[in-house]
Formats: C-alpha cells, sequence, structure tokens
C-alpha cells in the first residue's frame, strides 16, 4: 500500500513532468531507487542475527526429536522444518550476494535512461526480499509447531535436559526479531515499487497520457462532454492490475499450518478442562 505523502509526491511528478521539469521527475525515481539501497542495507546484518538466533531454538529441539520414536505425522513436520530452513539460508545468502553487487553501483544518478537500467537490476533483489518474508514467516511457525509437538506429545517437559523456558524465551525474542526483519524487507519491496511505479507509466521521463491516471484535454473536448470536470471521462479506467506478491498455494498452506495448529490447541485445552471438571467431581 503507498502511503499518502508517497502518493502526493507520485501524483506531484506527473505536473512536473507536464511542466517541462523533468529533472524533478528523474530526481523522484533516483531518491526511490536510493531508498531501495538503504532499505536493503538495513536488513543485511538482522538477516544475520536472525539466523543465530534461529540456531539457538532450532538445535536443542532437534536434538531432543531426533531421540523420540516420531510418528510419521511429526517425521513430516521435522523434515519440513529442515527443508524450510535451508530454503531461508539459501534466500539469505542469494540477498546478500545481490546487495554486495548492487551497492557498488551509485543510485544517485540524474539520467533516466541509466535509472531505467538500474531499476531492471534492482527488482530480483525485491522479489528475493518478498520471498524471504514469506519463508521466514513460515519457519517461524513450524519452529513453534515443533517445539509445542516435543512439550505436549513427548514429554519433553519431564526430561531434566529440556530448558522449556529459556527455549521459550528464545521464541519470543525470535518473534520479535521476525518482526522488525519482516517490516524492513518489506520496505525494500515498498521503495522498489514506487520507483517501478513512475518508470513503468513515463519510461522516458516525460508526460504523456496514461489510461486510467491522466491525460490531458483542450476546452473543444470539455465542451463536447457538457463543459464536465469529471476526470473519468477523460482519463478512462486503468485495467486492473494483479497483485503479483500474492501466492495461492503459499497462502493456503499456511492457513493450513495455522488451522491444523489451533485444532491440536483446542484438543489440548479440552482435556486439560475435562480433567479439571474430574478433579472436582463434576
Amino acid at each position: 500500500m503507498i502511503s499518502p505523502l508517497n502518493m502526493q509526491k507520485n501524483l506531484t511528478s506527473i505536473v512536473w513532468l507536464y511542466r517541462k521539469q523533468n529533472d524533478r521527475f528523474t530526481s523522484l525515481v533516483s531518491e526511490y531507487l536510493t531508498e531501495t539501497c538503504g532499505s536493503a542495507q538495513d536488513c543485511v546484518k538482522p538477516l544475520g542475527e536472525f539466523c543465530t538466533s534461529l540456531e539457538k531454538i532450532i538445535k536443542p529441539v532437534n536434538a531432543f526429536l531426533s531421540k523420540q520414536k516420531l510418528s510419521k505425522e511429526h517425521l513430516e513436520q521435522l523434515n519440513e522444518l529442515s527443508e524450510t530452513r535451508s530454503t531461508v539460508t539459501e534466500e539469505i545468502e542469494s540477498f546478500n550476494k545481490q546487495f554486495t553487487t548492487l551497492s557498488k553501483k551509485k543510485t544517485d544518478v540524474a539520467d533516466i535512461k541509466k535509472l531505467s537500467i538500474l531499476s531492471g537490476e534492482w527488482e530480483p533483489l525485491a522479489e528475493q526480499s518478498r520471498d524471504i518474508v514469506k519463508s521466514i514467516d513460515l519457519l517461524y511457525k513450524l519452529i513453534q509447531k515443533n517445539f509445542e509437538t516435543a512439550e505436549v506429545d513427548y514429554a519433553a517437559r519431564k526430561e531434566d535436559i529440556w530448558e522449556g523456558k529459556e527455549i521459550q524465551k528464545s521464541l519470543k525474542s525470535l518473534d520479535e526479531e521476525r518482526r522488525a526483519l519482516i517490516d524492513s524487507l518489506k520496505l525494500v519491496g515498498y521503495y522498489y515499487k514506487q520507483t517501478h511505479w513512475l518508470l513503468e507509466r513515463f519510461p522516458e521521463g516525460k508526460y504523456k497520457d496514461v489510461e486510467g491516471l491522466c491525460k490531458l484535454v483542450n476546452i473543444s473536448e470539455i465542451k463536447k462532454n457538457d463543459w464536465s470536470l469529471t476526470p473519468g471521462r477523460y482519463v478512462g479506467v486503468a485495467p486492473e492490475e494483479e497483485d503479483e506478491g500474492f501466492d495461492f498455494e503459499e497462502t493456503m498452506r499456511e492457513i493450513h499450518t495455522e488451522l491444523k495448529s489451533l485444532n491440536e490447541e483446542a484438543v489440548v485445552l479440552a482435556d486439560k478442562i475435562q480433567k479439571n471438571f474430574e478433579e472436582l467431581g463434576i
């Protein structure tokens, strides 16, 4: 979602182009690309710290579960965690590698053609940031799930070596890191999207009519429309944009994972309530 301030900037830039103030438009594109770079830079260190925090939880939980006679379902759950963990590691390495290369290129340039080329080069990193958000969300849910499996299904709390309270603290800390990291990663995609929005509509940095957005009309055309100044009569309706960031299969899998977890929690709570009633002689 575009903030009101950036929406105002984007619309104002169209007026700049109409007034032949093309340099101001180019400057805004450069500003957005620079913000994209800065947001990516802000992600590098937190990504490394997040990976370190992951190990503090995954290692003891996996060590405990690996000694248990796991059901087929729990074994698949453990394997999914391992695969997602590998995916996150690969995506982070790819992100860092791309950023290292791109950060060497200047974004503060006054040439619209060079900015268009740079924008294309930054696109894969913006997409990568979106993928990492999805992956670390899924990974966190799986880590939580395995922790609950260890405590609920395999009575980990009864084991002297199980440090449940410490792991819970680490989980809480990891969640805070995850939320902050996701906010930073989303900014990478957000600022890149502003760059893309401007360049897609005005690739040469010059004014042109854009369906559903802007159109130059003369007095005679306004007269033909009964002097109406309703914008829609002239600019038309823009084609509906697809949300390229929406992954239906991934979303359904996340919903399924969460629903399954909630159902299992409901069963555990129901058992506890039943035992409490029995103890009260009800």
